[in-house]
């Protein structure tokens, strides 16, 4: 397949990211895994090297788009879709070299995938976050990710038998994408992507600088009391700087989960017996600490790429065109009514991919 081909994957798993980011989850950086179904689709078609392409500008750009990129939830996006992508080529690759490729089903790989994006996953957990508490969370993390890797292996499974989208790219060989269909402007900018604005049309650069400082001062800083003032100081540099739209409940979820396990270690002061359970006012201490650090710098990494986001960082090139797409993509909401949602979809696919999706 052609490279515009490529990029657009790319933007439907950047599409499909932003969607499955507004899912509420009981931990902030579990997935549904929705962004990996252009990948599975384009395993059968595309080079084990530029599969690995397609991941990197998932990541990436999807990390873009939320503000995580110095942020622990983009280590358990790398760990976790660099894993996944590596079982799916691997598993793929094995089947077709024996002649069963037609024996594994979208479901199947999807399946592969989930469970090397799990063992990924927990094991970034162990080692950044929860320690050897991470046991706790591995039962939930396998169960959640088998469900809805079947269930979403299901689905590209059927989208995959009717979808005219998917039949046009692929019929379309080497002719790639219809001339009207590209989606970077003649400036190269993105449409729907923001301008500069602020004063004389130039978003400052202080709120980034500050948030970048902190952030990297967050770990080091003594006492609970400073990392307290400190998430607060990054917390208003996001809000301001977003306008309001940050997402507090994901923060809080984290520092509680954090806390809760810090207390399966008792250390320091008893504060509280209740039964063999023992609240400590180390273990405490520690796990708010730690929560604090990792959510204070997913403040800090939003506004600093809100502030480069206005300023028109990844416009032009290849960056341009994947958000270019996007923009069409989440332009407006999907009409389902008298269609269904598959049906929906693939006609949204197939008009921006030929050039008459919505502008945003």
């Amino acid at each position: 397949m052609p490279g515009d081909t490529l990029l657009f994957f790319a933007s439907l798993c950047l599409f499909l990211s932003s969607v499955e980011y507004a899912v509420p989850k009981p931990l902030p950086f579990m997935r549904l895994g929705l962004a990996n179904i252009p990948v599975i689709f384009a395993v059968k078609s595309f080079r084990t090297r530029d599969i690995f392409f397609l991941i990197l500008l998932k990541v990436l750009l999807s990390s873009f788009i939320s503000g995580t990129l110095f942020s622990y939830v983009f280590l358990f996006s790398a760990a976790g879709s660099l894993a996944s992508g590596l079982a799916v080529c691997l598993l793929h690759s094995l089947l077709r070299k024996c002649g069963a490729d037609r024996l594994m089903s979208n479901a199947g790989l999807c399946l592969a995938g989930a469970l090397a994006n799990n063992a990924a996953q927990i094991a970034v957990a162990r080692a950044v976050i929860f320690g050897k508490q991470a046991y706790v969370i591995a039962p939930l993390l396998l169960a959640s990710g088998l469900v809805s890797a079947l269930m979403l292996g299901i689905f590209a499974n059927t989208f995959e038998e009717h979808s005219l989208f998917l039949r046009t790219v692929r019929e379309g060989g080497q002719q790639g994408r219809p001339a009207d269909g590209k989606a970077v402007t003649e400036t190269g900018a993105a449409p729907g992507t923001p301008g500069r604005t602020g004063k004389n049309g130039v978003v400052p650069f202080l709120p980034a600088a500050f948030a970048l400082i902190l952030m990297l001062a967050l770990p080091f800083l003594p006492g609970l009391r400073m990392k307290a003032a400190a998430w607060l100081a990054l917390l208003a540099a996001a809000e301001i700087v977003r306008k309001g739209k940050v997402r507090l409940l994901p923060s809080f979820i984290l520092i509680t989960s954090l806390t809760a396990l810090a207390l399966l270690s008792p250390s320091g002061k008893v504060l509280l017996t209740a039964g063999r359970l023992r609240l400590t006012q180390g273990a405490l201490e520690t796990g708010i600490s730690k929560g604090l650090t990792l959510t204070g710098m997913l403040f800090a990494s939003q506004t600093i790429f809100s502030v480069l986001r206005a300023r028109g960082l990844g416009q032009g090139g290849r960056a341009g065109s994947v958000l270019a797409d996007f923009a069409r993509l989440s332009g407006q909401g999907l009409d389902i009514k008298g269609k269904g949602l598959m049906a929906a979809l693939d006609g949204r696919l197939l008009d921006v991919w030929q050039g008459n999706g919505a502008q945003a």
